[in-house]
């Protein structure tokens, strides 16, 4: 189990292992910014909208992240994807959370597949990997990754479309090595208990990221993973 309240940041994948009941993640706390389809620019937006809210950031004491498959689908380039995950990272660090990083892993085969986004994706895993900003790394980029062709999912994760991974798996792994790496930093933040208003309605939290227990039932596609199956691009 990972130790205390835990926030998980990301796209479909990260929905898929902690955005649904049952979670295949186990923490102390959980709570949930995640949708699928959505890049870098969307859990930046997000990140930046929750400070708005006072002691809602402070409530978890990490801050796990899996984003930018979908970034690679469009125009950007590696370094302004890591620009915005710096910021993301930022804003986490800035409000007392350890960060645990996740790699971009493979999904060469996928239905919209094109060799470019693995020269991005290749070039952006480099950066996050050699960052000194997080508090650890997840490396699912060689952790997923098929040993003969390091560019496909193993066939012990993939889920069959070739870039969800299985999410019992996945949240198995994830579970795994995020108590590993709070195990090489024991000290974690207290969580700052939620200041009470003074004077004024209480505050709620936004209404366009999903909390635990989230709205993701619509994004579901078969048991497996959330995701609306696209005629072009990724949109994990």
């Amino acid at each position: 189990m990972i130790r205390g309240n835990v926030l998980f940041g990301g796209d479909s994948i990260m929905v898929s292992i902690v955005g649904r009941i049952p979670r295949y993640v186990k923490a102390e706390g959980i709570s949930v910014v995640a949708l699928g389809g959505q890049t870098s620019d969307w859990l930046l937006r997000q990140m930046k909208g929750l400070e708005a809210y006072p002691g809602e950031l402070e409530k978890s004491g990490s801050f796990v992240m899996l984003i930018g498959t979908n970034d690679l689908a469009g125009t950007s380039t590696p370094e302004k994807i890591f620009d915005n995950i710096v910021k993301i990272w930022d804003v986490a660090k800035k409000h007392g959370l350890k960060v645990y990083a996740m790699t971009v892993p493979p999904f060469r085969g996928w239905a919209t597949y094109a060799p470019s986004w693995d020269t991005k994706r290749h070039a952006l895993n480099q950066l996050i990997s050699t960052s000194p900003i997080p508090t650890g790394i997840v490396p699912l980029h060689t952790l997923l990754a098929d040993p003969a062709d390091p560019d496909h999912l193993s066939k012990e994760y993939d889920s069959a479309d070739h870039l969800h991974p299985n999410p019992i798996k996945l949240g198995a792994l994830v579970e795994s090595e995020v108590s590993r790496l709070q195990s090489l930093s024991p000290s974690l933040p207290s969580p700052s208990p939620t200041p009470s208003p003074v004077s004024s309605p209480p505050v709620l939290p936004p209404t366009n990221w999903l909390l635990v227990g989230g709205v993701v039932g619509a994004l579901a596609l078969g048991g497996w993973y959330l995701f609306s199956r696209p005629k072009a691009g990724i949109r994990v």
